[in-house]
């Protein structure tokens, strides 16, 4: 039905002008008008919503209720100008996500890890912990502006891209989708340290990878505080404006969310606003 199809394309021009990628939002979209297009309707049901939505069997709970989720949301702006529309409710697909369990570090891990240290001088390890945090900041900047930012032209790439980055730009305020999975972070930190040890040798690729892995933790607890949290000090009140302009206003500025000096080093700084005159 070319009308829901349009329908469907206002909607995503109307968020899209709001700061959202919808990426993944204009896929499935587009898949749903074509599938409500072979039932022959043009009125959005709430049965035919599931339908589309759990279609894929291979897919997991998870996946469902995200698809619904898109759905709902074009269904409630489709409901302003037909009244007919009807809008999912939440829960109609039993998922609660499940939290990773932290790890906790043994006593015996401890031990081994302190141990590791013997015959590092202090100096060498505060120094190398230190040197370990600012190539982390280097990191961030450049993997979120070369790797996260990329534009990709195929098909696959813009899939890639949006599970790794686009989905937060989409959905910036979903807890859920501030971290990235073990699964990347794993792999890439080994490769890290790899490199640490082949480079540095031992001890001093310790030291420095404790700075470089204290320096991802404190980024993704800063990321999840910036958008979850109300900074009251004047140092987080401009990290958060800062991280939320990179959001809302200009992707292409702002890369850094814990280091932003990066971006006036390589000249992507967010301009500061001028206060707004008041006429007297």
């Amino acid at each position: 039905m070319s009308e829901l199809r349009n329908a469907a394309s206002d909607y995503l021009a109307l968020r899209r002008s709001l700061g959202f990628k919808l990426a993944q939002h204009g896929v499935w979209l587009e898949e749903f008008a074509a599938f409500m297009a072979k039932k022959g309707s043009s009125r959005i049901t709430t049965a035919l919503a599931l339908e589309w939505a759990t279609q894929h069997a291979h897919h997991k709970l998870h996946r469902w209720a995200a698809r619904l989720s898109v759905v709902r949301g074009f269904a409630r702006l489709r409901s302003a100008t037909d009244p007919a529309t009807e809008v999912p409710p939440p829960g109609l697909i039993p998922y609660r996500p499940a939290r990773a369990v932290p790890y906790i570090y043994s006593h015996r891990e401890i031990r081994r890890l302190l141990g590791a240290l013997r015959g590092h001088g202090g100096l060498d390890t505060a120094g190398g912990v230190v040197g370990g945090y600012a190539f982390w900041t280097l990191c961030e900047y450049w993997i979120h502006r070369s790797v996260f930012h990329i534009e990709p032209r195929s098909r696959l790439g813009e899939r890639l891209h949006f599970i790794i980055h686009g989905v937060h730009h989409d959905h910036p305020n979903d807890p859920l989708r501030l971290v990235m999975p073990p699964v990347v972070t794993v792999p890439v930190g080994a490769a890290f340290f790899a490199v640490f040890l082949a480079v540095l040798g031992t001890p001093l690729a310790y030291s420095v990878a404790a700075g470089f892995f204290a320096g991802y933790l404190l980024y993704d607890l800063l990321h999840y505080a910036l958008h979850h949290a109300r900074p009251k000090g004047a140092l987080g009140r401009r990290l958060h404006q800062l991280h939320m302009r990179h959001h809302f206003e200009d992707d292409t500025r702002g890369f850094g969310v814990s280091a932003p000096w990066w971006d006036t080093v390589f000249r992507t700084a967010t301009p500061h606003r001028k206060p707004a005159k008041t006429r007297s």
